[in-house]
Order: C-alpha cells, then sequence, then structure tokens
C-alpha cells in the first residue's frame, strides 16, 4: 500500500511539472510571502503593497507599490524593487544602526522621464544625488550632513 501510494504520488507530481513547464498549467495568485524558519516574513512579491514595517511599527506608504520587497531577520523592510502607482521605479536597501532606518542607496525612475541615483545616511539625508532628467542632462550634487550642498556638476 506505501509503495503503491509513493508511486502514485510521484506520478502526479511528474504530471504536474509536465503540465506548468509546458505552459499548460499556470499558478495565479495575489500575494507570495516568503518565511524564514522562525516564521518571520522575509520576501514578498505584491501587486500592492501599502503597509511598510520599519523598526516594529506599521505606516502606510505615499501610495502602494508592487513588487519584490526584502525584509530583515526582524520582519522590518530592509529593501526591494518597486513600481508605484504614480509609475515611479525603484530599487533600494535601506540601513538600521542606532534605533534609525534609512533608505541609504536609491536607484529611481520618475514617471519615465528623470532616472537617478542617491545615497543617504543614516539620517535620511540625502548625501549625493545623480540625475538624469528628460531633456538629457545630467546633474550631480553633494551634500553635508544637514543637506547643504557642497559640490554640483551639471552637463
Amino acid at each position: 500500500m506505501i509503495l503503491t501510494n509513493c508511486i502514485l504520488n510521484l506520478l502526479v507530481t511528474v504530471v504536474f511539472l509536465a503540465l506548468f513547464f509546458g505552459g499548460e498549467i499556470q499558478i495565479k495568485t495575489k500575494k507570495v510571502i516568503v518565511v524564514d524558519d522562525n516564521g518571520v516574513e522575509r520576501i514578498h512579491l505584491d501587486p500592492a503593497s501599502k503597509d511598510v514595517r520599519v523598526l516594529g511599527k506599521v505606516f502606510q506608504r505615499r501610495e502602494a507599490a508592487s513588487g519584490l520587497i526584502l525584509f530583515n531577520d526582524k520582519g522590518d523592510e530592509n529593501g526591494g524593487f518597486v513600481v508605484m502607482d504614480d509609475g515611479t521605479a525603484s530599487i533600494t536597501i535601506d540601513s538600521y544602526a542606532d534605533g534609525k532606518v534609512s533608505e541609504r542607496v536609491s536607484m529611481y525612475v520618475l514617471n519615465g522621464d528623470k532616472a537617478g541615483f542617491l545615497i543617504k545616511d543614516i539620517d535620511n539625508n540625502i548625501r549625493l544625488r545623480s540625475q538624469l532628467n528628460a531633456d538629457d542632462s545630467l546633474n550631480i550634487q553633494v551634500f553635508d550632513k544637514d543637506e547643504k550642498e557642497l559640490k554640483s556638476l551639471a552637463f
């Protein structure tokens, strides 16, 4: 009986995989959440993420984000690749230190006509901004810890 069940399970699995990889079966879902061995949510694949968890508290995003969101071992958002409903797309890596959180590095596209790169300090102050504008001009700015511009280049 056990051997029959094993063979039947193997046969069903092989048929499912053949149909899946042959394009006959599609899996559709609204959200995928991957948890670690401790049950902590570590990855979200979400078409409309509205909440963000930071330092154990849940906040609302400025608008829904669709994409892949990564979380640290405490379940706090730690970065990801998202597209906002307003058309903004970004890849961001967050940093946690001394009870603070910052979007430390971001690459972004704003409404399809501006593309840029930001580096922020742990206080979430912009320290470097590089942006290619719709008119093909390129601006690079360096800031001090109070976001006072130190250097600027425009091409």
